[in-house]
């Protein structure tokens, strides 16, 4: 019989089955989410519009305290004392897409294409239906989970948005990022990202 702390454990509880079972039955839903996402331009700078629609499905969703930040991370609550560093889980709001590029998406079968369908309205859409499959789950966490969908992730941006999450508000117990349509591999080690500033006289 496996620990009650072990993942064999948790992935055999009750709601946290269930949640997969919803998340697993939404893929249409949260292709159709993907869909429009995708299609609310987003250059970097730019997030706005793209960041009300999130924070409108995050409350569709049912977390708690949907708010945008100073910087504009869209923000969304489940369970736990906020007094607790929480658990977040993000996703990147921000293209690489210029404003004047058409990012509407076409669907052909299967298939959806258009500028961005994956980095990063992929993760955004993914974002939305795990936070509801654990409210209609009723999953109960230890800590506080924080939903974010930041800003400035992509070139000039400087990664703007989680910055701002580390450097004014309390740390994180744990960070999840939800990047690209793969499901193929977790990258479960920091990331670096050295950023250099040249000067020329």
């Amino acid at each position: 019989m496996p620990s009650p702390d072990s993942i064999d454990a948790l992935v055999a509880h009750d709601r946290v089955r269930a949640a997969r079972h919803h998340i697993e039955r939404s893929d249409e839903h949260t292709l159709a989410r993907q869909a429009a996402l995708s299609a609310i331009p987003a250059p970097t700078g730019a997030e706005g519009a793209r960041g009300a629609h999130v924070a409108e499905l995050f409350r569709e969703a049912g977390l708690s305290d949907v708010a945008a930040d100073e910087v504009g991370n869209v923000t969304g609550w489940l369970g736990g004392a906020r007094r607790e560093a929480p658990v977040v889980l993000s996703a990147h709001l921000d293209t690489v897409f210029g404003a004047g590029l058409d990012v509407s998406v076409a669907r052909r079968g299967a298939r959806l294409a258009g500028p961005g369908i994956s980095d990063n309205a992929r993760g955004l859409a993914a974002l939305v239906t795990v936070a509801e499959a654990l409210v209609r789950a009723r999953v109960t966490t230890e800590r506080p989970v924080r939903f974010t969908a930041t800003v400035g992730e992509e070139g000039d941006g400087n990664l703007r948005g989680v910055r701002h999450l580390f450097d004014r508000e309390t740390r994180p117990h744990a960070f999840i990022a939800l990047d690209g349509a793969g499901v193929e591999r977790i990258v479960h080690r920091a990331l670096g990202a050295r950023r250099y500033r040249a000067t020329y006289g």
